[in-house]
């Protein structure tokens, strides 16, 4: 591991080197309902690997941003683009419905298939 907080799993579903120092999601924004952010892309995803987006009003309780999964008032839906706005660059539209939570952390996940 290269200590930048990304655990390798989710630098192979991002296909970036696990042993450099990765910037994970970035430009990250929010407006109103609708957060969008960006991360990495390989040109060759690997087949036995499956990313995934979760959300957290409290970096306690994480649900999966598949616009099911909530806290009951609160569900994400994120939506990623892969090679935009340039290759090897996903763009996520995750859009929140029911009640906007002062506070929204996302993180990505990846697992094995």
């Amino acid at each position: 591991p290269d200590a930048d907080g990304l655990p390798n799993g989710v630098e192979a579903f991002f296909g970036t080197d696990p042993s450099a120092v990765t910037t994970g999601l970035t430009e990250l924004s929010r407006s109103g309902n609708l957060v969008t952010f960006h991360h990495p892309n390989p040109d060759a995803p690997l087949d036995d690997l499956t990313g995934s987006y979760q959300w957290s009003p409290d970096l306690d309780a994480w649900h999966d941003a598949d616009g099911v999964d909530g806290d009951g008032n609160t569900s994400l839906n994120a939506v990623a683009t892969a090679d935009s706005p340039t290759p090897n660059v996903t763009t996520v539209e995750a859009t929140i419905t029911g009640t906007i939570p002062p506070r929204a952390f996302l993180r990505t996940a990846a697992t094995l298939d």
